[in-house]
């Protein structure tokens, strides 16, 4: 998830969110399935990241399809 990716280098999502150039509550309503995100902004956090816009992009999905079933 991207909780995990997040926790992994660990990044509070005040941090990630501000290494990527955008506001906490912004980053959490993603995390959360409140918001939809852009293909740029996946690129800004897997570069923070350190991983791939794909991977990340999986990541979110995993994480959603888990808020779905909660």
């Amino acid at each position: 998830t991207v909780v995990g990716l997040r926790m992994g280098k660990g990044l509070t999502q005040s941090e990630l969110a501000k290494a990527a150039g955008m506001q906490q509550s912004y980053l959490s309503r993603i995390e959360n399935k409140r918001h939809t995100i852009s293909n740029g902004n996946i690129a800004k956090l897997a570069a923070v990241l350190e991983t791939s816009p794909l991977l990340l992009r999986t990541a979110f999905e995993r994480q959603w399809d888990l808020i779905e079933k909660a």
